[in-house]
């Protein structure tokens, strides 16, 4: 995953209910050092103009920036 991407959230729980809905494009991406899935994405939603940090592990990539 990297700056570019296009993504949604894939992993529903009760606390992923709070994020906005649809794709959203990442801005940012904070590598944890330990597995992938730990590592922190922003992610902004155009629709609403927030940004939020995400795990990774909750995100799927639907296109992918160059």
């Amino acid at each position: 995953m990297k700056v570019g991407d296009l993504v949604k959230i894939v992993n529903y729980s009760n606390r992923i209910h709070a994020y906005p809905s649809g794709h959203g494009i990442v801005v940012k991406h904070e590598d944890q050092g330990l597995h992938s899935m730990y590592n922190i994405v922003h992610v902004m939603w155009p629709g609403t103009g927030t940004t939020r940090r995400v795990k990774e592990m909750f995100l799927e990539v639907t296109s992918e920036g160059r």
